[in-house]
């Protein structure tokens, strides 16, 4: 499976509409639209997974800057990261459950006493 990315169309446009653009080029698995959570009107852009990455090659060669209606279209194949493992974006390896955080003041400020704990 090879994803695609599809933006510049127009809000208009639905995912039978984008499965017809890319159907001559190979067969489409998915279509995800990108849509506003509150209207779910369309933002003008989706992604598309194709079966054979070969076509999704050629599909993104031969629709990049086409007009449609008066818009252009831009199609690109994203680039994967693949030196992240899945799930664990954005952490690394300072970033853990055992690490644990000190309050740090600045130098000259007044140390501020805790209130006396109540004991029964």
């Amino acid at each position: 499976m090879t994803k695609v990315y599809v933006g510049g169309f127009k809000h208009s446009l639905d995912e039978i509409e984008l499965a017809k653009l890319f159907m001559p080029f190979g067969q489409v698995s998915t279509i995800k639209m990108v849509r506003d959570k509150k209207t779910r009107i369309s933002k003008g852009c989706a992604f598309i997974e194709m079966v054979d990455q070969a076509a999704a090659e050629a599909a993104t060669e031969s629709l990049n800057g086409r007009q449609i209606g008066n818009r252009q279209l831009k199609v690109s194949i994203p680039e994967v990261a693949a030196d992240k493992p899945a799930g664990v974006q954005g952490m690394s390896s300072i970033d853990s459950p055992a690490v644990k955080y000190v309050k740090i003041g600045r130098p000259g400020d007044p140390v501020k006493s805790k209130r006396p704990r109540r004991t029964f």
